[in-house]
């Protein structure tokens, strides 16, 4: 993201090259508001997914656990863009190296977090459909934990960790392209979401290919036992399983993923694999919108649980029918003692 600055221009020398980082006329103050309006929205709606995971253990399947990890993921980046509405209110804080520093690595700790979190729910998913006689044996609490160590500690080595201590010192200039190293840049941050992207795309395929022929062959045996009601239009509905749901819930969830964060990368990519891309001032707006464009992603994940999963719909309406009984009754309370 560009720094916002009060008229002024920012200049750091880095490897005797002069980069500039000035504003890209979007007031702060609008800016500070769109983080913390979009930090405030995605903390709601994720913490209330996980308000429901915790409050049925109907819910707490290993396959929702693996879930979950995404759930969380996008939590704690609402929690960031929270950080970061106060960063752009405070101009001391702009200008803070160590403090600007902390806002990338935040940034790309969660990004490549969630990336590890949708790799983990696909080959979860894989395994069910693909090889579903040997999947029960493998939902193990070591399994999990494993699952859950191969979501974080690669995220936080490599998105948090290693920006901290592998950036340019730059004082005064705080954008993503001059603060971490070129090389940071080319070869771990834009290639990490492509790399993943395609053992993604060839799981899915298998998975629906699979699941799909499974349901066919389901629905066929079926028919020719002459069981009642076997015909495919009163079968079809019958063999959406949860568990099919559920593929095509993390099928939808990586399709959006995948709108919604290449154009950043793309953008980003444009900028640093091009001659004199790395100081270009006309990439800081494109790149500036499309990270909030990717970050529509988090807020956007919730929803697709909400409505695509039967169990967290049936647990979010008994939810919202509780707190309106609880309200109606407190009203009535209210009303008698007058």
């Amino acid at each position: 993201m560009a720094n916002i600055v009060h008229n002024t221009t920012n200049i750091c020398f880095v490897d005797d090259v002069i980069y500039f980082s000035t504003g890209v006329g979007t007031s702060y103050w609008v800016y500070a508001a769109l983080h913390w309006v979009l930090g405030a929205a995605i903390c709601g709606s994720n913490g209330f997914v996980l308000c429901l995971f915790l409050r049925n253990k109907r819910l707490r399947s290993m396959a929702n656990y693996y879930m979950m990890q995404l759930t969380i993921a996008d939590f704690l980046l609402g929690v960031g863009l929270l950080f970061l509405s106060g960063y752009f209110l405070t101009p001391v804080m702009s200008v803070n190296h160590h403090v600007c520093t902390l806002r990338y690595a935040i940034f790309t700790f969660l990004a490549f977090a969630t990336v590890m979190a949708l790799f983990v729910m696909t080959v979860d998913r894989y395994i069910a459909v693909v090889h579903p006689m040997t999947y029960p044996f493998s939902q193990t609490r070591n399994r999990l934990t494993l699952a859950t160590l191969g979501v974080w500690f690669p995220a936080f080595l490599l998105g948090f960790v290693l920006p901290l201590v592998w950036h340019n010192d730059c004082p005064n200039a705080c954008d993503l392209a001059v603060v971490l190293k070129i090389e940071y840049i080319q070869f771990i941050l834009v290639p990490f979401l492509p790399v993943f992207v395609v053992p993604l795309t060839l799981m899915y395929v298998r998975i629906l290919r699979t699941a799909n022929a499974q349901r066919r062959s389901i629905a066929q045996q079926l028919t020719d036992t002459g069981f009642p009601g076997t015909s495919a239009k009163h079968q079809g509905p019958g063999l959406k399983t949860a568990e099919y749901k559920l593929v095509k819930a993390g099928l939808v969830v990586f399709v959006v993923f995948y709108i919604l964060w290449m154009p950043f990368d793309v953008v980003l990519a444009i900028q640093v694999y091009t001659e004199d891309g790395i100081y270009n001032q006309a990439y800081l707006p494109p790149r500036l919108y499309t990270l909030v464009l990717a970050a529509l992603n988090s807020l956007v994940n919730p929803f697709i649980y909400a409505f695509r999963l039967p169990d967290f719909k049936r647990e979010m309406r008994k939810m919202i029918a509780f707190k309106s009984s609880s309200i109606q009754s407190t009203s009535v309370h209210d009303i008698r003692n007058m």
